[in-house]
């Protein structure tokens, strides 16, 4: 009995263990739907996180160019 025991025991770990590793290095047989998700969500955020830095860098070019133009007239 203790034999059958220890191997139930071992079979459930291998089992666990490989689902887990299924679960994590090959999403696309057997992954989890949420991590596809937020992955697609991480790259929405660093495109619009891009978008808006160069708003920024765009709108700070201008306000150089608007400070040399007004030095420029005094």
């Amino acid at each position: 009995m203790q034999i059958d025991l220890l191997s139930f025991i071992l079979g459930a770990t291998f089992a666990a263990a490989l689902f887990v590793l299924v679960d994590r290095f090959l999403p696309f047989i057997g992954g989890s739907k949420r991590i596809r998700t937020l992955k697609k969500r991480i790259r929405g955020l660093e495109q619009s996180l891009k978008k808006k830095d160069a708003y920024i860098h765009k709108a700070l070019e201008d306000l150089k160019r608007q400070h040399q133009r007004e030095a420029k007239r005094d």
